[in-house]
């Protein structure tokens, strides 16, 4: 079983630690935000614009412009960011049937089990906040 994350989510995640970890010092470059968290810069600006887009980061022209979270990383949780990018994480696909559970107005065997840990894993994703994340990040 995979249960990963894709690029994009992950590069999501890597942006906003990034932007939390510097949050008191200010708008953040691109380019800066690219060097440390490895993000391709073409790719980079592909998830700024997303992340911007959802109203989890702000953006600002000009010289001393740059990149910030909207709102404290306090109150930006894992899962704010990820649906960003992402879309909702909730599944699409049956487990034992092709398409989607409930589409004929039953649900599989594995229906409720399957989306009981769809939900925990939403729940936990969006108990943890940026901060949080970025304060192991710093001190690993």
């Amino acid at each position: 079983m995979r249960l990963e994350l894709g690029r994009r989510g992950a590069y999501a995640v890597r942006v906003g630690v990034d932007l939390a970890g510097h949050h008191h010092s200010g708008r953040r470059k691109a380019k800066d935000i690219a060097t440390s968290t490895g993000v391709p810069r073409a790719y980079l600006a592909h998830i700024l614009t997303m992340l911007v887009d959802a109203g989890v980061v702000s953006s600002q022209a000009g010289p001393t412009g740059g990149y910030s979270l909207a709102d404290p990383p306090e109150h930006v949780s894992l899962l704010t960011v990820l649906a960003a990018v992402e879309g909702p994480l909730q599944p699409t696909e049956c487990v034992l049937r092709d398409g989607s559970c409930g589409a004929d107005g039953t649900h599989c065997a594995v229906h409720e089990t399957w989306f009981r840990g769809h939900e925990a894993l939403r729940e936990h994703l969006a108990g943890t906040s940026l901060a949080s994340v970025a304060g192991r990040a710093h001190s690993a």
